[in-house]
């Protein structure tokens, strides 16, 4: 069985895998997790609870969180020599990355992704090193990764508006808007567009600078109304955000009317609320990117 498990509410800490994939870590969830240290807390703990534990080394809030109760069932995956599983990107093709990766004591081998984005090659190493882990034949592996094609709401492509290419993502963080909005640049070019729906008032607010930041990677911002999910009303708004990031408010409503218009070399509909309605009223995607 494999599962993609939740922080939030510390949910994960019900698990107890034999293997773990601790994939990066930062500072989300504020309305549960009170501070950074809540959070790295967390992650020791599930890590005790876990059998094998894979980790980016990457990732300085992960290494806190491993070495907290000294583990000694963590295995290091990362860019340094020191790692146990190595990798090196080598470049990128179309927005997909190529990459290689050295198992322990054994030769390199190279990995041609098919999913857009630099940051995957992080994402495909820790899956190597899983399935090394669990005796999957190197060659099997690293063939499968190259024909993944990617899920839904993961800078998918859904259409055109004219020549303008359509994605749709999911992220809902500073660093995931970040990473996508580059990984589009790289492949489409500009200018490039996007239209953000914030998901939940606490999130928001604590992260607002980071998210104005993050959405300036565009050249043009859009952002509508705060999807607040568990939370009925916060001290930070939509029109706020958007004015920080350069951009401009723009209403669910009239998204269609607006976001047509907008010729570019992509446009990327994010966050974690529901865009389906945006989605459905811009097009009925007849043909993909």
């Amino acid at each position: 069985l494999v599962a993609e498990a939740c922080e939030y509410g510390d949910s994960f800490l019900s698990l107890r895998p034999s293997l773990s994939l601790f994939l990066n870590l930062e500072w989300d969830h504020p309305d549960y997790f009170k501070s950074e240290e809540a959070l790295v807390r967390s992650f020791a703990r599930a890590s005790m609870g876990s059998g094998a534990v894979l980790y980016n080394a990457d990732s300085p809030l992960l290494s806190s969180a491993i070495s907290l109760y000294g583990q000694k069932n963590a295995i290091s995956v990362g860019k340094e020599a020191d790692a146990d599983y190595r990798y090196a990107v080598e470049g990128t093709e179309e927005g997909c990355a190529a990459f290689l990766f050295w198992p322990p004591h054994r030769p390199p081998v190279r990995v041609r992704l098919s999913v857009i984005g630099r940051f995957q090659a992080e994402n495909a190493a820790m899956a190597l090193a899983a399935a090394d882990l669990l005796g999957v034949p190197m060659p099997l592996a690293k063939e499968a990764l190259s024909r993944f094609s990617g899920i839904e709401r993961r800078l998918s492509p859904i259409g055109f508006l004219g020549k303008t290419a359509v994605y749709y993502d999911y992220a809902h963080h500073p660093t995931e808007i970040r990473a996508g909005l580059r990984s589009l640049r790289e492949k489409c070019g500009a200018p490039l567009g996007v239209f953000f729906r914030p998901h939940t008032y606490s999130r928001t607010e604590a992260l607002f600078d980071d998210f104005a930041a993050a959405l300036r990677e565009a050249d043009a911002v859009f952002v509508t109304e705060i999807d607040g999910a568990r939370e009925s009303a916060g001290n930070v708004s939509a029109e706020a955000l958007a004015l920080a990031a350069g951009g401009r408010y723009l209403p669910l409503a009239r998204a269609k009317a607006v976001l047509s218009s907008f010729h570019g070399a992509a446009l990327a509909l994010m966050g974690a609320g529901d865009l389906s309605q945006v989605r459905e009223a811009l097009f009925s995607p007849e043909k993909k990117c």
